[in-house]
């Protein structure tokens, strides 16, 4: 079938830079693989919108769209990299949003290869969209009199033990088939038509209280510094009291003004946040439940598992023994049962949910969609249908609801959310302790601290996609690096996620006492490393090294002692680690040191 809603949307650029020509847009066909003169590709046009329209003259195989030629264009990758005469040599094909053709069992598949973040290109100071949820693709060709040519096609779907599409449609005598291109303003008037409006005054911080007794994470959160889960109350897997909330609302007062929950949903969570003037979000797993969980019954896995070609379950974060089961969303009365979740969430007074979950998990195999050989849409299509449908039924229950995503280089760009987290920015955990863990929690690796690094994060690429909020987010322990991973962003939006791994119910004070710490510490951080590929670990509160020799400037001075009986030396704004060696570092001499 032919993506849904295939609509071309052309954009004019707010800058008028001059130009030596406009990009030649015109009608585009191949009959059985070759290009075939267009003059059945019928085009109308208007002030605001061109409309092509295909008709099969006989039983065939056909590729329409539109052909786009200029000097210079741009496909909407990361970072828009410019194609002209001297740059491609061969076709190139860029897929949308992901490479859907790869089979990669491990890694990132929105890193690893050329994708494009929005299905489109800019040629000549017009931005040309594929409005589509749809897997998509474009294809840059090599020069012809001095320009170079884009290909946009209408597309199919189709699945072959994964998930895959094709600009081949296979047409019967008499099909038709349509497509529009509309011209906007800019890419902020795209986004209003297409999603409408976004609240952007969302500011101050946000965290998240991940219990071990309840978490449902694996793979990267931390305990080692709260102690191991059972180890403090030897109580495992149950769900806090009104009473531990209550506290948890209190200590936040003031510091934090967004919080998301892990726990069962009750009506014993909201109130007391909403005491504190705290807004709190249920937090859900993206088109899963937990597999070792009362959401998944034998008839559960059985009916709505998703299942590679070897009949193996399809799981998060890894298959086909992860903790979360992965559930075909295409289907109604799936997608029905999680709009539930979060409909319940709403109704119980949380203020909206949380949706984590990266959108690509590969199957053992290597493949992304399951083996689903009848469907008729893609994974990633219905992932933007189960989105749809959970802000549609929360803002039924409650017209503030809002829809929180994790961000991710893909579910930024849909603009569905009403705010995205970016839950690490500038840095990440680094951990030398051993695979902690249990079946009901699973296993996950214990983490020693944050490293921050201040090269260019990509992400902010990709952050100018989105019409949603952002909540830039920090890891940690240490105030210094949770600080100086935020103060690296280019692009601040006001609004940031800082958080420091799991913990053991009973030791939540102490885990809130450590983020409260996080935020109010906020005078001392890094404001430069050079060189710029340089690592700065953060092991404990206070306690910095690198593998290499970096020179590191900060915010203000400090007092900097080697360890463990070097001599502490004050006033300092600038300071050269050496490798290997540990360093405390602390606003004067002779104060409390780190962990």
């Amino acid at each position: 079938m032919i993506a849904k809603g295939i609509v071309l949307s052309g954009l004019l650029s707010l800058c008028l830079v001059p130009i030596a020509a406009a990009a030649v847009v015109q009608p585009y066909l191949e009959v059985n693989g070759r290009e075939a003169a267009s003059n059945a590709v019928q085009v109308s046009r208007n002030a605001s919108q061109i409309t092509a329209t295909f008709q099969a003259p006989r039983d065939g195989n056909y590729s329409f769209g539109l052909s786009l030629a200029a000097t210079e264009l741009s496909p909407l990758t990361p970072g828009m990299e410019p194609y002209n005469c001297a740059s491609v040599k061969e076709p190139v094909i860029i897929r949308y949003p992901y490479d859907w053709i790869t089979r990669k069992p491990a890694g990132d598949v929105l890193t690893s290869r050329a994708r494009l973040v929005m299905p489109g290109v800019k040629a000549d100071g017009q931005i040309y969209l594929v409005d589509t949820h749809e897997l998509f693709s474009l294809k840059v060709e090599p020069c012809s009199k001095g320009n170079v040519r884009v290909l946009l096609l209408a597309h199919r779907f189709f699945n072959a033990g994964g998930d895959r599409a094709t600009p081949e449609l296979h047409l019967r005598a008499g099909e038709k088939r349509q497509f529009v291109v509309r011209l906007y303003k800019d890419i902020a008037a795209v986004n209003r038509d297409r999603f409408g409006t976004h609240d952007l005054t969302m500011k101050g911080y946000m965290t998240s209280l991940d219990f071990l007794e309840y978490a449902e994470d694996t793979a990267r959160e931390a305990d080692s510094f709260f102690s191991a889960a059972g180890k403090g109350d030897g109580i495992c897997c149950r769900n806090l009291t009104a009473a531990e909330w209550g506290m948890a609302a209190q200590k936040l007062d003031g510091v934090f003004r967004y919080a998301v929950i892990r726990d069962k949903i009750s009506n014993i969570v909201a109130p007391p946040f909403h005491k504190h003037g705290e807004l709190v979000y249920h937090y859900e797993y993206m088109g899963a439940w937990r597999r070792h969980s009362p959401d998944v019954t034998p008839e559960i896995e059985k009916n709505y598992a998703l299942r590679d070609v070897k009949g193996q379950l399809y799981m998060a974060p890894r298959s086909p023994d992860g903790v979360f089961l992965l559930v075909d969303i295409r289907r109604p009365e799936v997608r029905a049962r999680l709009v539930n979740d979060a409909r319940s969430a709403v109704r119980a007074g949380f203020d909206g949910i949380f949706l984590d979950g990266w959108p690509f998990w590969t199957d053992a195999t290597g493949d992304i969609g399951g083996n689903v050989p009848s469907a008729t849409e893609s994974w990633a299509y219905a992932r933007w249908q189960l989105l749809t449908e959970t802000k549609a039924a929360m803002r039924a229950e409650n017209p503030k609801a809002t829809l929180g995503i994790l961000a991710n280089r893909y579910w930024d760009s849909l603009g569905i959310g009403d705010w995205l987290m970016k839950e690490f920015i500038y840095g990440g955990w680094y951990s030398v302790e051993r695979t902690s863990g249990n079946s009901r929690v699973g296993t996950y690796q214990p983490e020693t601290g944050t490293r921050i690094f201040q090269k260019r994060d990509g992400y902010e690429d990709e952050a100018a996609y989105s019409p949603a909020p952002i909540a830039f987010g920090a890891k940690g322990f240490s105030p210094i690096a949770v600080q100086s991973s935020i103060h690296f962003v280019r692009h601040p939006s006001g609004l940031y996620y800082v958080e420091a791994g799991t913990f053991p119910a009973s030791a939540m004070g102490k885990y809130i006492d450590t983020i409260n710490a996080d935020v109010k510490q906020a005078d001392l951080y890094v404001t430069n490393i050079q060189p710029e590929t340089c690592v700065i670990q953060f092991a404990g509160k206070a306690t910095m090294q690198s593998k290499a020799r970096c020179t590191v400037k900060f915010s203000r001075s400090a007092c900097i002692t080697p360890l463990p009986n070097g001599k502490p030396t004050g006033g300092l704004k600038e300071f050269t680690l050496e490798p290997g060696t540990q360093y405390n570092v602390s606003r004067e001499c002779g104060g409390a040191s780190g962990k």
